[in-house]
């Protein structure tokens, strides 16, 4: 008989998720404590321009250093607390380099749980976010199979928690296990360089089929969406009149509607796992329209795991606009509109299209550790950076990439 998959035990024991308790969690213990860690290093062959592994990150690999052990190290404690078969808490605290180049720890998950009945719960406070098919355990790194889940799906929505409420339905179907999870809530993220990105209004409804070895998990979400620091150039725009305002109104990002929705399925019976998940995101503004996948596979023998990875984003709206007419302006005004229209098509051609063939091999060298060794090979399309952030001057667009990246994953 096969072995449980390592990442499926783990976030079955180690992470606090959606579903209600079954029978054999009326005895936990009063409190429980978990604890999970990366060590890594990355190396980029663009020297023009950095490879991190969330854009929220300020720097990584390639030109602010060669090799980075920030693109994915971290450090992560959980707290349990099991009142009542009822009642639970759960907090969880993670150190990792955040968008001011600290590691000050944040807090990751703080909510409290109730279990109406065996198949039903509700949650209030600061919640993982249902998203993707491992996004209850992404930053448990032991827990997935990869170095890092797939920057082209994942960072369409990077960030991982909101703070609200949520409630789920468990429905047992014969043999099949449904589990619905609707959330409402709110986050606001801190950006590279200053600045804060608020999301409010955000609801999503997740439906989770889990039939054997397969898993298929759908989600749509929507929010409001404010960036700050965009604002002042969509201010400069709109005093130009009419047509200053209407492209202001286009592309400004201060108000405007997110919508997201993503589908994902899985097959793992334990020697062998394959998967893939698409995305699909429309903000409604200078970020533009896009969608991106992936299809993974690999084989597990004895304590060695290598796998492949397929990974794919593309932008689905305009990369330039001619903004205002600036030969049509007076001379004095020509400056300022020259400046407003570079400001725009700058932005607009950070939307990222990229493509990604990744090969990896896991090696589960002792109970509770792994190494993991994973080589990329990124191709971006014309005019597009992709994912790379810090582009330098002497960056082109549409090439490729090398990333190279070695990491120790524990949990304890």
């Amino acid at each position: 008989m096969p072995r449980m998959p390592i990442f499926v035990a783990l976030a079955a024991l180690a992470v606090q998720s959606g579903g209600a308790a079954r029978a054999d969690e009326l005895a936990k213990p009063l409190f429980s404590f978990s604890g999970f860690g990366t060590v890594g290093m990355t190396r980029s062959s663009e020297v023009q321009a950095d490879f991190t592994s969330t854009l929220l990150k300020p720097n990584g690999a390639g030109h602010t250093r060669r090799w980075s052990a920030d693109v994915d190290s971290r450090l992560g404690g959980q707290i349990t607390l099991n009142a009542t078969p009822q009642l639970s808490a759960v907090l969880q605290v993670v150190s990792e380099q955040r968008d001011d180049n600290s590691y000050r720890p944040t807090v990751e998950w703080a909510n409290v749980r109730y279990r109406a009945t065996p198949d039903i719960s509700l949650r209030a406070g600061r919640i993982a976010m249902p998203n993707f098919l491992v996004a209850d355990y992404r930053k448990v790194s032991y827990a997935i199979p990869w170095v890092r889940t797939p920057i082209e799906l994942y960072g369409l929505v990077p960030i991982t928690n909101s703070d609200g409420v949520d409630a789920t339905y468990r429905m047992h179907l014969g043999d099949v296990q449904n589990t619905v999870q609707a959330s409402w809530g709110k986050t606001d993220v801190e950006a590279p360089g200053g600045g804060t990105v608020r999301v409010r209004h955000l609801g999503g409804l997740t439906n989770t089929t889990e039939y054997g070895f397969a898993t298929l998990r759908l989600t749509y979400m929507r929010a409001d969406i404010d960036i700050e620091m965009t604002r002042p150039l969509f201010d400069g725009f709109r005093q130009f009149g009419p047509l200053g305002a209407a492209i202001a109104d286009r592309y400004d990002a201060n108000g405007k509607r997110a919508d997201f929705f993503a589908a994902g399925a899985s097959y793992d019976p334990g020697t062998w796992f394959v998967m893939s998940e698409y995305g699909r995101i429309a903000t409604h503004s200078y970020l533009g329209e896009q969608r991106a996948w992936y299809v993974s596979g690999g084989l597990r023998r004895g304590a060695w795991t290598p796998y492949l990875t397929y990974a794919a984003i593309k932008g689905l709206s305009p990369m330039s606009d001619p903004g205002l007419p600036v030969a049509a302006l007076p001379p004095a005004m020509a400056p300022l509109a020259f400046g407003l229209n570079t400001g725009l098509n700058s932005l607009l051609r950070r939307q990222a299209t990229q493509r990604n063939l990744t090969a990896g091999i896991r090696w589960d060298f002792m109970k509770n550790a792994s190494l993991k060794f994973q080589y990329e090979h990124l191709r971006l399309d014309a005019g597009s950076g992709g994912f790379l952030i810090n582009l330098q001057p002497g960056f082109r667009p549409g090439g490729s990439a090398r990333v190279f990246s070695a990491v120790l994953d524990f949990v304890f």
